[in-house]
């Protein structure tokens, strides 16, 4: 756990250490000027579960008025055309056994967690990539309130009460740092094929994620649907149909191993019974027409811990051009 929370911190201060030197020369940034609206909700019940990663929601606002600020010197600078974005997040986990108030000590631990993620887009366009840059605060335990949020839900639509709530991951914070890297290896405007790499450094997860996607269809735009769409044309519509492929080693995950300073949970999990090796394929479908956008996939994931199993949850992306 020392070892691991020192290696966080020597990756953050060198990355920091990187952004500072990035801004030492003179450079004015392009803004995209586009107003967009986002809402991502992910749930395991479109596979007919109800367990592990179980719920999700997020809303974003890409505005132009995020970039003011001193803040935003944080992230790398240098690429030709440049968004901000401010996110609220919420995610709920549970073990599979919802009807013991019991720890179920081979199972994954009861947790949630809310941040607020502050976030750029760059296009760096003379090397056909995007950088998507993400600072997170935020809380993990009680505080998230998941327990209310999932037992109310489950009363409301007459579900199991899950019972084991009393023992979820304890109070603590979240500071998260992470990057994506999103590279165009090929497009055309049926086809295009993007490889990513995804680094996350901080009290929440620290992990490197590879991975690639390829789409096919009407594509009347620049990167792939893992990037934001900087050039949306609201007089053309596109669709796709895709599959993402990706492998991520896991340093530290404190949905599992619980938060870094709070290491009073009644039920963690060592980094000895964690999976270090997670593999996960994702395929869907992408529709945008005007000022209105839709991503629908399927996320199937094997198992991030020893006794646990493979797991697969949907998810519906909607995007708002305001």
């Amino acid at each position: 756990m020392i070892v691991t929370f020192r290696l966080s911190l020597l990756i953050l201060l060198i990355i920091t250490s990187f952004f500072s030197y990035s801004h030492s020369s003179p450079y004015k940034e392009s803004i995209d000027d586009q107003t967009i609206f986002s809402l991502i909700f992910s749930n395991d019940i479109f596979n007919k579960t109800d367990y592990y990663y179980t719920n999700g929601v997020l809303f974003d606002l890409k505005h132009p008025l995020f970039s003011k600020g001193n803040i935003k010197n944080i992230f790398i600078t240098g690429g030709d055309k440049s968004s901000y974005s401010l996110s609220a997040i919420s995610k709920i986990y549970t073990p599979e056994n919802l009807k013991t108030s019991e720890i179920i000590y081979d199972d994954r631990p009861y947790c949630a967690y809310s941040i607020l993620s502050y976030n750029k887009n760059e296009i760096f366009e003379a090397f056909d990539f995007v950088l998507n840059s993400e600072l997170q605060v935020g809380v993990i335990g009680p505080a998230a309130l998941g327990d209310k949020i999932q037992i109310n839900l489950h009363k409301w639509l007459d579900n199991t009460i899950p019972k084991g709530w009393d023992n979820q991951i304890k109070n603590d914070i979240i500071l998260n740092y992470n990057v994506m890297f999103d590279k165009r290896v090929y497009y055309n405007s049926y086809f295009a094929l993007n490889s990513y790499s995804t680094v996350r450094v901080g009290t929440l997860h620290s992990d490197i994620t590879i991975g690639g996607r390829a789409d096919i269809g009407f594509l009347n735009y620049g990167f792939s649907g893992n990037s934001s769409w900087f050039d949306w044309n609201r007089d053309s519509w596109k669709f796709s149909l895709f599959a993402d492929i990706s492998g991520k080693l896991v340093v530290y995950d404190a949905t599992l191993q619980g938060g870094l300073f709070n290491r009073n949970s009644p039920h963690t999990l060592d980094y000895s019974e964690i999976t270090p090796v997670i593999l996960q394929i994702k395929p869907g479908l992408m529709l945008q027409y005007k000022k209105f956008g839709m991503e629908l996939r399927d996320i199937y994931s094997t198992k991030s811990f020893d006794n646990g199993k493979s797991h697969m949850w949907g998810m519906i992306n909607l995007f708002f051009h305001i």
